[in-house]
């Protein structure tokens, strides 16, 4: 989204944020852990900040570890957070979740 404040004539660029997710293997299979990888990006030049991901993972899953590009891991049980901070819009910030 662009605002424009007309009595100065500045441009405003807000950020503008999407996320992906992507599990591995795919198709899932009984057995070796799942990855899932979950991808934010930025497609404005303004930062985003405070940005955090939250993912409730299902229940017939066992949270294994967690590793982010950017930022912390955190959450408890199946019930995850990354904190990301500022997500610019340059490079895209990536997370692994592993499961079992």
């Amino acid at each position: 989204m662009i605002e424009l404040d007309y009595p100065t004539h500045q441009q405003i660029a807000a950020p503008d944020l999407s996320i992906a997710m992507a599990v591995s293997p795919n198709p899932p299979v009984t057995g070796p852990n799942l990855t899932y990888t979950i991808t934010v990006t930025n497609s404005r030049p303004g930062a985003a900040t405070n940005v955090v991901v939250a993912d409730v993972l299902p229940a017939s899953l066992t949270f294994v570890s967690c590793s982010t590009s950017a930022g912390s891991c955190g959450g408890t049980g199946n019930n995850r957070t990354v904190n990301l901070g500022s997500v610019s819009g340059a490079p895209k910030k990536r997370l692994r979740l592993s499961l079992v």
